[in-house]
């Protein structure tokens, strides 16, 4: 390949055009393949894979005369080092829509409706009725705000941040990072909390209402009536509460978006 290059007056070296492509590649898959507001498992493979290509021919120009280092150690290094930032970067993108879910799955739980299940193919596994339903809301919202530029914005500043032939200098220490990671895990049960609390305020409720019916009226069958009243009292709520919940996760992605660029800054 190289030999006809040079026969067509075409300079260009094919070895150190492929290095940096994988290494490109490395660093943007992880988001294309994690992030939730991509598509996650519905879009299929070739789809994603298109959608990376298309991010490196855009990046590219602006890297091509990154040197690479020789040496295979070094490249498998620089490799894993590139799926290290693109992991960071997609986590850090995600958490609002894991808070999402789990808000979802606690109301399930709360109201009993967790007896009943459904495939939700972004991430490829059974979920309960309001737990897809919170999860979809949060992805409708994001990309409605526009998050995704934001997130794609913060990954092609990663590479002035780090270049791909360089190291994560970690000016602040490697810790922080981690630190960063576990505040923000932690942010993610008070959003969960956050947004299931209308619903779960509503089962509270209901519950207290059916225990002094037992106790006042023993032969009633509360159990047997919660089990159909918790639920049409948990959809009506949480569509009362969806505007509350709209304002909140704006909140939440603000937060969400300004955590990614501290991830991407924190490599510096």
């Amino acid at each position: 390949m190289q030999q006809i290059l040079q026969e067509l007056g075409v300079s260009v070296n094919v070895s150190n055009v492929l290095l940096i492509w994988a290494l490109l590649m490395a660093r943007v898959m992880p988001l294309i393949l994690l992030a939730p507001f991509m598509g996650g498992d519905v879009v299929p493979a070739p789809v994603k894979m298109g959608i990376g290509i298309a991010l490196s021919v855009l990046l590219y120009p602006l890297l091509a005369d990154t040197p690479i280092p020789s040496g295979s150690i070094t490249f498998v290094l620089l490799l894993l080092k590139e799926v290290f930032v693109g992991l960071a970067v997609a986590f850090a993108s995600s958490i609002a829509f894991q808070a999402a879910q789990a808000a979802g799955t606690y109301v399930d739980t709360a109201s009993g409706a967790n007896m009943a299940t459904v495939f939700v193919p972004q991430i490829q596994s059974q979920a309960t009725l309001f737990a897809s339903f919170k999860f979809q809301f949060a992805v409708v919202v994001f990309l409605a705000l526009n998050g995704h530029h934001v997130v794609i914005q913060a990954l092609f500043h990663s590479f002035e941040v780090v270049p791909l032939e360089a190291w994560p200098r970690f000016g602040r220490g490697f810790w922080p990072l981690f630190e960063l990671v576990i505040r923000m895990s932690a942010h993610l049960v008070v959003v969960a909390v956050a947004l299931a609390a209308p619903a779960a305020i509503a089962v509270f409720i209901v519950d207290l209402s059916l225990g002094l019916i037992n106790r006042i009226a023993p032969q009633i069958q509360v159990f047997f009536i919660s089990m159909s009243i918790k639920p049409m009292v948990v959809t009506l709520m949480t569509l009362l509460a969806l505007l509350v919940a709209y304002d909140r996760l704006v909140e939440v992605f603000e937060w969400m978006l300004a955590q990614v660029n501290e991830v991407v800054g924190l490599f510096a």
